[in-house]
């Protein structure tokens, strides 16, 4: 599962020139490269205020935090040079192709995974994502990894396989938290995949609570600061409640809704103090992090109830 078949490496060299040929006409001709925009903005002037030494805001996370303290660490020990985190990226980009391949190929053979080496180099996406300060690439390298590890511990066993992989997904989860919801499938696939010595279910168990353990600890100092912070329940940031509301409302379509209606004006750097503004008039008072996090659930929720078509 793991070896350069002839297509991968076609795949890789070609993929690799592509992606220098994009990023030199990107530096050349636009004015966006050295200039950040929307949630990139908000990334980079976080990632330089960690770079600082300003570890732990004292406030719950309102964004995902991985991919900001992920490129933190990479201003603090680098500088900050944009050209050098997107070369990076592009190179965790290569590496997606070759796990894709990987995660394939154990799963349906080698053919299918040469196949499916193509097809990721050709989704335009990716080598666009990777040119910006957005956290896609990073998480989409840890996700695929997570994976691989799983099927090859499902095609040959290894006790330390789950925990590794729960603790790339707990990471994953940091970056991108939707990745959580990857478990209400994940658990039952690894109970039924995994393979048992016989007679004994010990092996699915041991490797459901590895799994489950490792993604756990992951996320533990995230969740630990939110709740130290008032944050309630958010496991990893309060976003998520507005994230579902944008998508869950009668003028949602499918695509991005920055609320213009309810008061927001569409950037994210200023989105965290609009909501506060927007949810004390609603509710009369200055809100906490959990009432705001109820307010855009409950209208989110009510829409689904009013308006069920609609939803669908």
């Amino acid at each position: 599962g793991t070896r350069l078949t002839p297509v991968l490496a076609i795949t890789l060299v070609a993929a690799a020139a592509f992606r220098i040929a994009y990023l030199l006409q990107y530096r050349a001709t636009s004015v966006f490269f050295d200039a950040p925009l929307l949630d990139a903005a908000v990334y980079d002037g976080w990632a330089r205020r960690i770079a600082a030494g300003e570890w732990a805001p004292a406030e719950p996370f309102f964004f995902s935090p991985g991919y900001a303290y992920a490129l933190g660490l990479f201003y603090a020990a680098f500088g900050r040079s944009l050209l050098a985190v997107y070369a990076v990226q592009l190179v965790l980009g290569l590496v997606s192709l070759v796990l894709v391949h990987r995660l394939t190929t154990l799963t349906f053979g080698r053919r299918a995974g040469d196949v499916a080496a193509v097809l990721a180099a050709l989704y335009a996406p990716l080598p666009f994502l990777e040119t910006k300060l957005m956290s896609a690439s990073l998480a989409l390298v840890l996700l695929l990894g997570a994976l691989s590890v799983l099927a090859g511990g499902v095609a040959r066993g290894g006790r330390w396989r789950p925990a590794l992989a729960g603790v790339l997904l707990g990471v994953t989860s940091l970056i991108r938290p939707e990745t959580l919801l990857l478990g209400v499938f994940l658990l039952p696939w690894l109970w039924r995949a995994w393979p048992r010595e016989a007679g004994n279910a010990g092996p699915p168990l041991a490797a459901l609570a590895g799994l489950v353990l490792g993604w756990g600890l992951a996320i533990a100092p995230d969740a630990l600061h939110n709740v130290r912070h008032g944050a309630g329940t958010s496991l990893i940031a309060s976003h998520g409640a507005l994230t579902f509301y944008q998508s869950n409302n009668p003028r949602a379509r499918g695509l991005y809704t920055f609320l213009r209606e309810e008061g927001f004006s569409g950037s994210p750097e200023t989105e965290m103090e609009e909501e506060k503004a927007i949810v004390g008039k609603a509710l009369g008072h200055p809100p906490t992090r959990p009432e705001m996090s109820a307010y855009w659930y409950g209208r989110g929720l009510e829409f689904i109830r009013d308006q069920p078509g609609a939803f669908v």
